[in-house]
């Protein structure tokens, strides 16, 4: 069992002590307001429903639990942070970016890191990404789990007040972007978001901002393809109070941490 307010945020449940091998049901029940309704007014008209995949999924018992990508361009380094579940006893895990790979021993956590100076840096102009992959392998060699995943070398800083990226200052030249459509509402398909990504580049956009909340996991990755800057927004937005003094929630003292 479980519940969530986050409209536009993933949420998961472990149904494993639930399940059984005949007989399972599974109930669903959707609330169009709740306690979390307060901080997504989303300057956007409200509707109620599913707008996201819902999905059951099993994994083995030793699986791939998280994954974690991090990049140094100076270094031309890849590194990942890997997190199994109920690592196999003499098992390992490869790491491979860009085709040079690394294999280290299977354990609760997994650091592990390639270099090449052929890592391309990333920017809107040449979007060029790195193919990730992730195996997890039991002691005779038989793959237990395996991800993918496309990262780049990218840096973002701010240079006596000036943004840069790879050490370059970058205007940005964005356009907001809702969920939504004129038929489907707020349940977009991956044909609407590269219909989205095309337009923007089209016309000469380098940059969009997820106005107001976590979009679609599928449109982060299109925006990295397309060659997109995202402005990330997260899932809090009181727009409805937003001109009033002292009443937002970031007002709070127990909002600040």
């Amino acid at each position: 069992m479980g519940f969530s307010q986050g409209s536009t945020d993933a949420a998961e449940f472990d149904l494993t002590p639930h399940v059984h091998d005949k007989g399972n049901v599974l109930a669903l029940q959707v609330f169009k307001y709740a306690a979390g309704t307060y901080l997504e007014d989303h300057d956007a008209w409200r509707v109620s429903g599913i707008y996201r995949e819902a999905f059951l999924y099993s994994v083995p018992k030793s699986h791939i639990a998280d994954v974690t990508l991090s990049s140094d361009i100076d270094a031309k380094r890849i590194s990942a942070a890997v997190e199994l579940a109920d690592p196999p006893e003499g098992g390992t895990v490869e790491f491979s970016a860009g085709g040079v790979a690394e294999c280290r021993s299977a354990e609760r956590r997994v650091d592990v890191s390639v270099q090449s100076g052929s890592f391309p840096e990333w920017n809107p102009e040449s979007p060029s990404l790195v193919p990730v992959r992730v195996v997890l392998q039991d002691g005779s060699g038989k793959i237990l789990d395996i991800r993918h995943f496309r990262t780049a070398l990218c840096r973002s800083e701010v240079k006596n007040g000036v943004y840069c990226m790879n050490g370059s200052p970058f205007k940005f030249q964005g356009v907001n972007r809702h969920e939504i459509d004129s038929l489907r509402f707020r349940a977009v398909t991956r044909d609407m978001m590269l219909r989205d990504a095309e337009l923007m580049k089209k016309y000469n956009f380098n940059a969009v901002r997820c106005s107001h909340y976590t979009q679609h996991p599928l449109w982060y990755e299109i925006c990295d393809r397309f060659g997109l800057a995202v402005v990330a927004e997260a899932n809090v937005e009181s727009h409805g109070l937003s001109y009033h003094k002292c009443v937002l929630p970031g007002d709070r003292p127990e909002w600040v941490s």
